[in-house]
């Protein structure tokens, strides 16, 4: 997996705090099956259905994997069994194999 581009909240994922104008790859993560980009942040569902994330998380998108933004993958803690994933904005998405929705992040909602 690599990724490129403006890298303010770590969104690229490399552990480095520095934007890439080249594709570089993203810190130790292999077997992904699925990635989905929001707007600071990035999910990335394994193969054995754990979902990794990195990024921006100021609006906890990154699914209280650190409680902060991250440069590196993190896995998402008790998320396990995905078949999909998605992002948006500020949010992030799953739907596990059960066909149970899970999201977090911003509320879609308004205001």
């Amino acid at each position: 997996l690599v990724a490129f581009g403006i890298n303010h909240y770590g969104q690229i994922g490399n552990g480095m705090p520095n934007r890439s104008y080249t594709p570089v790859p993203v810190w130790s993560l292999d077997g992904i099956a699925e990635v989905a980009a929001g707007n600071y942040h990035t999910l990335a569902r394994r193969q054995d259905g754990k979902v990794w994330t990195w990024g921006q998380s100021v609006l906890d998108q990154l699914g209280g994997a650190v409680g902060r933004d991250s440069s590196i993958p993190v896995v998402i803690p008790g998320l396990r069994d995905v078949m999909a994933v998605d992002a948006m904005w500020d949010q992030s998405a799953a739907i596990k194999d059960d066909g149970t929705l899970w999201t977090w992040g911003d509320s879609c909602g308004p205001g």
